[in-house]
């Protein structure tokens, strides 16, 4: 599995023209797809040591700019979970 290093963040947030922790909140959105498990806001905010607001702000950003799409809980179908854009498979019809 491939994980960015505190500078290939940094350089990708700037490239992005985003904050450095948005580029990590990417990162573990990609890794728990990688491992078929997808996050919500709640287990996103706990691994970017944040508090669920900031969490939700900075998903809801990276979702405005088109980095991450929301993608509804099978359980629930509400919007509790995120994918990478570039995880996300195309919907038929």
């Amino acid at each position: 599995m491939l994980t960015l290093t505190q500078l290939s963040r940094a350089a990708l947030a700037e490239r992005l023209k985003t904050p450095r922790s948005h580029v990590e909140a990417v990162e573990h959105v990609i890794m728990a797809k990688g491992a078929d498990s997808p996050i919500g806001p709640v287990e996103l905010s706990r691994r970017l040591a944040c508090t669920s607001a900031i969490g939700t702000e900075a998903v809801n950003r990276l979702v405005t700019e088109g980095h991450l799409t929301r993608v509804p809980t099978p359980a629930t179908d509400a919007a509790g979970s995120w994918s990478s854009r570039q995880r996300v498979p195309a919907r038929d019809g």
